[in-house]
């Protein structure tokens, strides 16, 4: 493992509030957060708190603005896709994170939107074991509805997977494992040879709409270098607690 090469993260979190069809508006428009880490680590744009945090643990209310005191993240001059990027160097317990209230547009009701990033990494050379999510968005509780961006722990190569998780009393009532879910069965698309290098940048995006519909028309879309994923999944989202926090 090359700690120095882990995993960059460019224009990271360039979220857009998607609006309704009736309603079209300008992508500047509908812009909720953008954070390229180009000469700062805060948010370049943000209908919120623009600040970048880091908190200890998973628990967020103890965050205090900006990265951790060691060197699992870096801010990395000029490595960027543009400018400059985050370098994570190794797995770590503290977690790097912007307040999500405001700056995701959560609705209780048909929720949309879209995000946009760049990483560039080896996953097979560069990732300890274990999952790796590069993003997620976490409600309060974690069972009360969350996204993410994860590479997978056991598979060679590793599988590139976004997911789109309701509340676990909705579509997991028994609490079974992730892994232990067959792939079709989970709320999420999987790449399973995904193009990342350490050579070049690749642009992830993805894009939901109808989460918090209450009828099963939710749906969710993976892009990676412009070419959707796999799959996409559609299912009654129900993420209640997504307004809080995301990280």
């Amino acid at each position: 493992m090359n700690p120095g090469r882990v995993l960059l993260i460019a224009c990271a979190l360039l979220f857009v509030e998607s609006h309704a069809a009736d309603r079209p508006s300008p992508l500047r428009g509908a812009l909720s957060l953008h954070a390229s880490f180009d000469g700062r680590l805060d948010a370049d744009f943000a209908v919120g708190d623009s600040k970048l945090y880091t908190a200890p643990t998973g628990n967020r209310s103890q965050g205090r603005a900006g990265l951790p005191e060691s060197n699992q993240v870096i801010h990395a001059k000029g490595d960027g896709r543009f400018g400059d990027a985050l370098r994570f160097t190794q797995k770590m317990r503290p977690v790097v994170f912007f307040k999500g209230e405001k700056n995701l547009g959560y609705k209780s009701n048909n929720w949309n939107g879209a995000l946009s990033c760049w990483l560039r990494l080896d996953p097979n050379k560069d990732l300890q074991p274990g999952y790796c999510d590069p993003l997620q968005f976490v409600a309060q509780s974690w069972d009360e509805g969350n996204m993410f961006l994860e590479f997978s722990k056991d598979h060679t190569p590793r599988h590139f997977r976004y997911a789109m998780q309701p509340q676990k009393r909705s579509w997991n009532p028994q609490n079974r494992g992730w892994e232990a879910f067959a792939e079709m069965d989970r709320p999420m698309v999987a790449v399973h040879q995904p193009p990342f290098t350490r050579e070049k940048w690749t642009h992830v995006a993805f894009c939901f709409a109808n989460v918090n519909s209450g009828s099963r028309d939710g749906w969710g879309r993976l892009y990676l270098d412009g070419k959707e994923g796999a799959l996409s999944r559609t299912g009654n989202s129900s993420l209640t607690g997504m307004k809080a926090r995301a990280r």
